[in-house]
């Protein structure tokens, strides 16, 4: 990813209602994991605003590829993260309790390489959380600019996780609610605004549509616990290393 693009996540993802809704829906869904003591991992850590937000309730490491990602983690005052080369990186196998892996694994060439090293970092009976981005047909320039592999569809994300040793106990789409509008602002770009170098991520609305939108997004936490959403415009899956 684009240092600037790192210098816009850092300086919008405190507030802005994307970031903030992801991070209260996933953790929402741990409540039960978030315990003192458990060792976890946010690998692909970013600009650490998820990493902050789990310190304060467990013991959690954070790595990322990017030294400029890392350089804002550190601003951020958090100490326990680390610049990692891909192909180079070995877990400690049967290490960790909780592994978070949040709109990564689509920027990874070989994801199903990288959801094996995770499956041997967890300890028997550890969880893993993943979230991707879903539907090709949702491509845009932000998927270019943050240099996309591929979106997920729900089938794919199964397929990949069960190659890997995972059987997702847990799996739906998300960001259900905006879906409609977020499909017809793309699809509007697409025909009518030419490919761009910039990323097409909105910036923070005035304050009331940002937190209307944080409202409309964080609401679908209380129903991931109850039911599969159908679509969305990304996927959120959990998983537990069987025991054997």
């Amino acid at each position: 990813m684009d240092i600037l693009e790192f210098q816009n996540m850092f300086e919008v993802e405190d507030q802005h209602w994307w970031f903030k809704g992801k991070r209260g829906i996933i953790k929402y869904l741990l409540q039960a994991e978030l315990k003192p003591g458990r060792r976890a991992l946010d690998f692909g850590c970013g600009c650490g605003a998820i990493l902050k937000s789990l310190s304060r309730e467990v013991e959690v490491e954070g790595v990322d590829i990017s030294r400029t990602a890392i350089d804002f983690c550190r601003q951020r005052g958090l100490k326990n993260v680390m610049v990692i080369k891909l192909d180079q990186w070995r877990p400690k196998p049967d290490y960790y309790d909780l592994i978070i892996i949040s709109d990564v694994l689509e920027h990874v060439e070989n994801d199903l390489a990288l959801l094996r090293k995770l499956y041997s970092a967890l300890r028997q009976g550890g969880i893993l959380l993943a979230t991707v981005p879903a539907f090709n047909f949702l491509w845009s320039n932000h998927d270019l600019i943050l240099h996309h592999k591929r979106r997920y569809t729900r089938p794919a994300l199964i397929k990949a996780a069960r190659q890997a040793g995972f059987d997702w106990s847990f799996i739906s789409y998300y960001n259900f609610w905006l879906f409609l509008p977020v499909l017809a602002v793309r699809t509007f770009r697409k025909l009518f605004r030419p490919v761009s170098t910039k990323s097409d991520t909105i910036p923070i609305p005035g304050r009331l549509m940002n937190k209307i939108f944080y409202l409309i997004f964080k609401s679908e936490q209380y129903f991931l616990k109850k039911l599969v959403f159908p679509f969305g415009v990304s996927l959120i899956a959990i998983t537990r290393k069987r025991s054997f």
